[in-house]
C-alpha cells in the first residue's frame, strides 16, 4: 500500500505497508507488522506525526536516520526503539531517510517475549540495547535483508521462537483486554476483576505487571481511542455532547477534560492537526 501525503507543495509518496503475521499462534500476541519508508529529506515539512495514546507497545527497527520523539515538550534522539504504552501523545521529527519496521504488538503482547519490567515502559521510549540482548541481535539481523517480505518473515521466525505463552498472570490480563475491547472501554475495572472472580487488587497488580498500565488507566486509553476514532473518522457532525453520552463520559466537560490530558487540544482544535500517519497508529 502506497500512502499520497498531502501537504503545502504538493503531493508526496511514502510507502506505508502493514500486515498481520501469518502464523495464528503469533496472531495472539502481535497486531501487526509495518513498514514505513521514504528516501527524500524533509517529507513532512512542518507538519510532524502525532501518535495517540495507546494502551500497547510498539518495537521499532529503525535502518534510516535517528529521529526526535517530542512528549510534553521534551525531545529525544532515538534509533531502533519500544515505544512502550502511553497516556499522552508523541511528535515525532524525522527528516531525513525514513526506513521503518516497526511490530505492533497487541497490549498485552510484549509481555510474552521480554522480562524487561513493563511498568518501565509507560510513557517511555527506550534504545532496544537497553531493553533486551534479544533484540538488539534481530536488529542486527535485519540488517543484512533488504526485502521488506523477507525481513517480516525473519522478524516472525525469531518471535516464535523467543514466545513464552506460560508467563504468570497472562491468562487473566488477555480475558481483561479482551472484555474491555468488547466493552469500547465503558465499563468499571471492579465490574471487570467481579467477572473474573478476583479481587480489584490482584487485578491491579497483574494488569501492572503485564500491560504496565493499571486496570483503570488502560481502560481510559481504550475509551479514549473510542472517542477519537468517533472525531478523526466519521463525517456526520455529532455534536460534543453526543460523542461524550456515546463514549460513556460523564458529561461534556468530562469528555473535554479528558480529550486535553491525553492530546493537549480540545476535540475542535485536534480537528485541524489530525495527520495520515496518526490515523495509521489510532487504527491499529
Amino acid at each position: 500500500m502506497v500512502i499520497y501525503l498531502m501537504m503545502n507543495e504538493g503531493c508526496i509518496s511514502l510507502k506505508f505497508l502493514n500486515q498481520k503475521p501469518t502464523s495464528e499462534k503469533l496472531q495472539k500476541y502481535v497486531q501487526l507488522f509495518w513498514v514505513n519508508r521514504h528516501d527524500e529529506m524533509g517529507v513532512f515539512g512542518e507538519k510532524k506525526p502525532k501518535l495517540p495514546p495507546h494502551g500497547a507497545s510498539n518495537l521499532i527497527f529503525n535502518f534510516g536516520t535517528a529521529y526526535a520523539k517530542k512528549a510534553d515538550g521534551e525531545g529525544d534522539v532515538i534509533q531502533s526503539h519500544i515505544k512502550g504504552p502511553s497516556l499522552h501523545y508523541y511528535e515525532i521529527h524525522q527528516e531525513k531517510k525514513i526506513d521503518i519496521l516497526g511490530i505492533a504488538f497487541k497490549p498485552y503482547g510484549l509481555y510474552a517475549f521480554t522480562d524487561f519490567p513493563m511498568k518501565q515502559l509507560v510513557n517511555q521510549v527506550i534504545d532496544i540495547e537497553k531493553i533486551d540482548d534479544f533484540f538488539v541481535s534481530l536488529f542486527e539481523d535485519l540488517k543484512e535483508i533488504e526485502d521488506d517480505a523477507k525481513r517480516m518473515g525473519h522478524v516472525e521466525k525469531a518471535l516464535l521462537g523467543r514466545l513464552n505463552e506460560g508467563k504468570k498472570h497472562l491468562d487473566i490480563v488477555m480475558s481483561f483486554v479482551e472484555i474491555v475491547g468488547e466493552q469500547k472501554g465503558m465499563i468499571k475495572a471492579e465490574d471487570i476483576a467481579e467477572q473474573l472472580h478476583i479481587s480489584l487488587k490482584t487485578l491491579e497488580r497483574k494488569c501492572q505487571a503485564v500491560l504496565g498500565l493499571t486496570p483503570k488507566n488502560y481502560i481510559r486509553t481504550v475509551r479514549f481511542n473510542y472517542a477519537l476514532s468517533i472525531v478523526r473518522f466519521h463525517q456526520d457532525n455529532r455534536n460534543w455532547i453526543e460523542v461524550a453520552t456515546d463514549c460513556g463520559y460523564y458529561d461534556q466537560s468530562h469528555f473535554i477534560r479528558e480529550f486535553k490530558s491525553f492530546t493537549g487540544y480540545s476535540p475542535e482544535k485536534y480537528q485541524t492537526v489530525r495527520d495520515l500517519i496518526g490515523d495509521f497508529y489510532l487504527k491499529m
